[in-house]
């Protein structure tokens, strides 16, 4: 039931957000976002493998990519560290979980 004065539930902007995550950057149909394997079945996933580059003590340069997967917070509680996820057909493992706001959470992978 809705607290809100006029008996009429009014939509909050954390309401407004999460149907705009599920109607634009979770839709698979238009290419926005893409399936992924997790313990609990498909689940719609915003996949990134961006590469990086760090200098580090002077002229120490450290490189590389970490895969990166943005999933609904909805989705994110079988998704648990060590928790395995199949991204185009690769086998990873949750490294890290960082919830974030707008209702998605941002997990770190690692190949399995």
């Amino acid at each position: 039931p809705c607290a809100c004065a006029s008996g009429r539930h009014v939509p909050t902007l954390a309401d407004i957000k999460a149907a705009d995550l599920d109607r634009v950057w979770f839709d698979t149909a238009r290419g926005l976002a893409e399936l992924a394997q997790g313990p609990a079945g498909e689940i719609p996933v915003r996949f990134s493998n961006d590469f990086a580059e760090a200098r580090v003590a002077g002229d120490l340069v450290v490189n590389g990519s970490r895969p990166v997967v943005a999933v609904r917070a909805s989705d994110a509680g079988p998704l648990k560290r060590g928790a395995g996820l199949v991204v185009r057909g690769v086998s990873y493992r949750v490294a890290s979980v960082q919830p974030g706001d707008a209702g998605q959470t941002l997990l770190e992978l690692e190949r399995a």
